[in-house]
């Protein structure tokens, strides 16, 4: 973790601490759970943790409008009895914008992030799916939001120097492959991979709706295949098995392949505050150019 990093972290939870308190908790302490996209606070001794954006508040010009959605559609759901980490009823759940942070409040769910068996992974995805049919709210329509996010998470890598003019401009101008998965469609979880998953004493949760949107499902099952933490071929097979679901091959190869490039952009501005992660970004991008 690069000073710069740490700093921003440290004013990440002060800043947690005082807006929680404004509103009227009695916070005494905080526990760091999470730090990367998102600076994940445990605030005690309430059970409220506070998400603070970091990393996405460098890549999106307002931030606050994902965690917005965010919000609205974890309580959907969770009125619905659908298994989600929940906004918090203890304090406001935000989005709430102060000294440079945009932050929302939520329940603390006590658990765990554990990685199930492809089965049930591919259960409790398919029920989330069933649910999420329904949601009439606003959701970003097609994958070419969360592209220019990429793209901008790739220009603060070339500035920090992790990749050359030449390198930076092949990887921003593969953003077009966002063009080949349709806009709009049905509301998707858009994130719905194993370690979205928070595994409690009573139930399995899905957490972390940021990057909702509407498209075709081929975008999720994308993600899940390819999973690094599980079998994803395993885990994709037993969800169509479940559903009776019949992707479309080319728009599932199209889907991966962008879900491939996303996940390079992001290794690469992780890899700016991580110098840990800088091999992992040389190593995505020397095989997705020599591609």
């Amino acid at each position: 973790m690069t000073r710069a990093d740490a700093v921003a972290i440290e004013s990440a939870v002060s800043t947690a601490m005082a807006v929680a308190r404004q509103l009227g908790d009695r916070v005494r302490d905080a526990e760091v759970l999470h730090a990367g996209a998102n600076v994940v606070v445990r605030l005690g001794p309430v059970p409220v943790v506070a998400r603070v954006a970091h990393w996405t508040a460098l890549v999106r010009p307002e931030p606050a409008d994902a965690l917005a959605r965010e919000v609205a559609l974890a309580s959907w759901l969770h009125v619905r009895g659908v298994p989600v980490v929940r906004p918090s009823a203890l304090l406001p759940p935000g989005p709430h914008r102060t000294d440079g942070h945009v932050l929302t409040f939520w329940a603390e769910a006590a658990g765990a992030v554990t990685t199930l068996d492809p089965e049930a992974t591919a259960q409790t995805l398919a029920a989330l799916h069933e649910a999420l049919e329904q949601y009439p709210g606003d959701l970003p329509d097609g994958p070419q939001a969360f592209a220019a996010d990429a793209v901008r998470g790739v220009e603060v890598a070339a500035a920090a120097g992790l990749l050359d003019v030449g390198q930076a401009d092949a990887v921003i101008a593969d953003a077009a492959l966002a063009d080949a998965v349709p806009a709009g469609g049905r509301p998707l979880h858009g994130d719905p991979h194993p370690r979205n998953l928070l595994t409690t004493a009573d139930d399995v949760l899905w957490n972390d709706f940021e990057d909702a949107f509407r498209g075709p499902l081929e975008w999720d099952l994308a993600v899940l295949r390819r999973t690094a933490v599980q079998d994803g071929e395993a885990a994709l097979a037993a969800y169509l098995a479940l559903t009776g679901v019949r992707p479309d091959p080319e728009l599932l190869t199209a889907c991966v392949r962008l879900r491939d490039w996303q996940a390079l952009c992001w290794t690469l501005l992780s890899a700016v505050y991580r110098p840990e992660r800088v091999a992992a970004g040389n190593s995505l991008l020397t095989r997705w150019l020599a591609r």
